[in-house]
């Protein structure tokens, strides 16, 4: 619905973004001698998007960025917490599941009974907002 001409922003209700979901086994937890602090502090190092500075040239400037985000619970369930003491390593999937699943919506909207999604479309300020509601009624299904 953004690429709709005339469409400054559109807001959700009700929506559900995914999101990675990380459940601590503690009794695994505490077999490999880690605290929960532990396995938020790998998470963190590992799951970064920061800007890294800047780069002049001759006629131009090149802004660098950090990224290195999570894309999968694969991807969590490898990172690296520490090594034992007899220097194996301990990751994530030795202590915890990794799932990819939904956020907890910030609202609930419900139309006879049943959960919806209400969208709220703004439109550009100059944009004529009949033409806006018709293209914006073709294209609601493909949500």
């Amino acid at each position: 619905m953004e690429d709709i001409p005339g469409v400054a922003r559109i807001s959700k209700r009700g929506w559900r973004d995914t999101e990675m979901q990380v459940d601590i086994n503690p009794t695994a937890m505490f077999s490999k001698y880690l605290t929960s602090q532990d396995i938020i502090f790998a998470l963190k190092n590992r799951n970064i998007n920061f800007p890294g500075g800047n780069i002049a040239g001759n006629r131009k400037e090149i802004i660098l960025r950090t990224i290195g985000e999570f894309d999968s619970p694969q991807e969590i369930e490898e990172v690296h917490i520490r090594s034992n003491e007899i220097g194996n390593s301990i990751r994530i999937d030795h202590v915890a599941r990794v799932t990819e699943g939904l956020k907890e919506a910030e609202y609930l909207d419900k139309v006879n009974g049943q959960k919806t999604i209400a969208l709220t479309i703004i439109k550009r300020e100059k944009a004529d907002a009949i033409l806006v509601v018709d293209e914006a009624k073709k294209n609601y299904r493909r949500i």
